[in-house]
């Protein structure tokens, strides 16, 4: 069969097509420019490609000192909104799966005749019982299985036979450790800011009410390391300071509060999931100034970057404002959840040798603490418009010569007529469109990362605009109904 064509990326550069029989590769020239031009932090993509259909991907990222911890353990955010099932299959605690449900109520009563064989399940009978998740299955890999292999004498697999915690919709379920918040995965803190809130007490929050812990595992999980398990019971809290005490918390360390036992109306339940914080390096492992000030009303947006010098400083910026450049969403591909109103910045980065990324990395990290921010990346819903590639004919004509360092401009010759676009990628003309029309325009997948063009649009007639698009350079530009990729940007604490 003939060979798929793969798609090299790395940064500025682009080979789109590299074919051989055997194994797709790079000539002499094409790895000395990669030597050449490639830095820490950088990605190479390469995108396996038959005809026109995407096979597989694979991304690598050169590492870089400056980043932040990258931990190997995150909590995804724990969505209140899941649907309820009356019943729930365990595998791997035993060697007969565990099935747990209301054995009196007629929905399960099919279920109950499935799973009837006392051979192979182990049937738990629990009032009113109702899950997030149908099917749990545990691994010999997983914290459970290893903790029970290094502390055999401690049951681990307590709580099967109490129901679970239900928040409710848009009930936000929270851990809080002093000044640090899980929901369920926290922010990365530094190892003097852990130091300095473990010595508070756990607390476990659904919106205000706070819930008792009764019980729980916490797990001391290195980057680079084995994990460290602890059964907590009673006395939470003292216990976990003589816990502390007694495991050297390192840096890129993971901590997980899981199993966790809570008791609410008189009634003793589990809680649906676990929590994790983030423990990165020291305060000094990074040669940089950061800091945050808020001020009164804004007057004028001042906006500073010096990648060379490593300078990067915002005056007089809306948080939302700010959150949308450091996570490059613009602000209306978020959907926002109890944001502060009013809220105006003075923001300063300054740390030689840091690039664009890794010093909004940072800013990010601590606004998110400051603030107390989550971010849910999530295909949201909103008619929306798409641009995708349909004629590669026509558009690659258009492409710019990659050697050549011609800056993006768009020269206007008339507001709703003739614009001449230079140094525009697709994503990039999808938004300059989008500011024109005031439409969300997303991009359809394509293999033309970050390459440039030229283009000489007339903005007038949407539709002509369309028109142009497809019959000059292989474009489509077409309406959509389906989900985007946006972003929830959900604040833990009610402003008002």
């Amino acid at each position: 069969s003939e060979p798929g064509t793969w798609n090299w990326y790395s940064t500025d550069l682009l080979y789109p097509e590299i074919r051989q029989k055997e194994l797709a590769s790079l000539d002499s020239e094409q790895l000395t420019q990669i030597e050449e031009e490639i830095q820490n932090g950088d990605w190479l993509v390469l995108q396996g490609k038959v005809g026109d259909l995407f096979l597989n991907t694979v991304n690598i990222q050169i590492s870089d000192p400056r980043s932040l911890f990258e931990p190997n353990i995150v909590f995804g955010p724990f969505a209140e909104e899941m649907p309820l099932y009356s019943f729930q299959v365990i595998n791997g605690l035993t060697s007969k799966s565990i099935v747990r449900m209301d054995t009196t109520l007629e929905v399960n009563a099919k279920v109950f005749d499935l799973y009837r064989d006392s051979e192979r399940y182990e049937l738990i009978h629990i009032p009113d019982f109702q899950t997030y998740f149908r099917l749990l299955s545990y691994d010999s890999e997983g914290f459970y299985v290893q903790a029970a292999k290094k502390y055999p004498e401690q049951e681990w697999f307590y709580g099967l036979e109490y129901p679970s915690l239900h928040t409710g919709k848009d009930h936000l379920l929270k851990l809080t450790w002093g000044n640090m918040i899980a929901a369920p995965s926290s922010d990365i803190y530094s190892l003097e800011e852990f130091a300095e809130a473990s010595s508070a007490p756990l607390e476990i929050w659904v919106e205000d009410e706070k819930l008792p812990i009764k019980k729980c595992v916490v797990v001391n999980s290195p980057k680079s390391g084995d994990a460290d398990f602890a059964l907590l019971e009673g006395d939470i809290q003292g216990q976990l300071q003589t816990l502390l005490q007694k495991q050297n918390v390192l840096p890129e360390t993971s901590i997980l509060i899981i199993g966790i036992q809570t008791e609410k109306d008189g009634q003793t339940l589990q809680l649906p999931t676990g929590f994790v914080i983030q423990v990165g390096q020291e305060k000094t492992a990074f040669a940089h100034e950061l800091s945050i000030e808020e001020v009164a009303g804004m007057e004028s947006l001042l906006k500073e970057e010096d990648p060379d010098l490593g300078i990067y400083r915002y005056e007089q910026i809306p948080l939302i404002e700010l959150i949308a450049i450091l996570t490059e969403h613009r602000t209306n591909r978020m959907e926002l959840i109890n944001v502060p109103k009013d809220i105006f910045l003075n923001v300063s980065f300054v740390g030689e040798g840091y690039s664009r990324v890794r010093a909004h990395e940072h800013l990010l990290n601590a606004l998110k603490k400051k603030y107390r921010f989550r971010l849910e990346h999530q295909r949201l819903t909103k008619l929306h418009w798409k641009l995708q590639v349909v004629n590669p004919d026509r558009l690659e004509p258009n492409q710019m010569d990659p050697d050549a360092e011609a800056e993006k401009e768009a020269r206007v010759f008339d507001p709703r007529g003739y614009h001449l676009l230079t140094g525009y990628s697709l994503k990039e003309l999808a938004l300059y469109i989008e500011d024109q029309y005031g439409e969300l325009i997303e991009t359809w997948p394509h293999s033309y990362g970050k390459q440039s063009f030229v283009f000489g649009l007339d903005f007038g007639d949407f539709s002509e605009l369309q028109r142009q698009l497809e019959n000059e350079f292989g474009l489509r530009l077409f309406e959509s109904d389906r989900l985007f990729n946006g972003m929830r940007v959900r604040f833990m604490h009610d402003p008002s």
